[in-house]
């Protein structure tokens, strides 16, 4: 994700950032608004970021969708739902831990998928013949 800095209250300058200067910056505590790691002079530094950085670049979806399919047991491994955006990136929840509809499950590991890695939007879903698939609208 993109960043630009809009307030060098570090009057001394010692973390490197630069009021006006666009960074690299990936939140390292979770959903936590205020600490990120910020890319400067070729390393992660952790910087105070609210009130501090305006998102420019949020994390997109362009134009990606995630597959769904489920998979089942074999002789070392519970059956499972695998989420699968079309970039590549995979999320395998097992099913012995999800107790809705076929649909629901299926649903709610897409979800979480999309949560993790910060889309915006919202999900549709649509079945296709392996399992289902969820195309992101950033319009509602």
């Amino acid at each position: 994700m993109r960043a630009r800095c809009i307030n060098d209250h570090n009057a001394t300058g010692e973390d490197g950032l630069v009021k006006g200067k666009t960074y690299d910056v990936r939140n390292h505590l979770g959903d936590s608004p205020y600490y990120y790691d910020v890319f400067i002079n070729d390393r992660w530094k952790e910087a105070y970021f609210k009130n501090r950085f305006e998102i420019i670049e949020p994390k997109s979806p362009a134009r990606q969708s995630i597959e769904t399919k489920f998979v089942g047991h074999t002789q070392t491994k519970p059956s499972r739902i695998i989420a699968t955006t079309s970039g590549g990136k995979k999320l395998v929840v097992s099913t012995s831990h999800l107790d809705g509809t076929d649909e629901e499950n299926h649903t709610f590991v897409a979800e979480t998928l999309f949560k993790q890695l910060g889309w915006p939007g919202k999900l549709v879903c649509g079945t296709t013949k392996k399992g289902y698939v969820f195309v992101v609208i950033n319009k509602f």
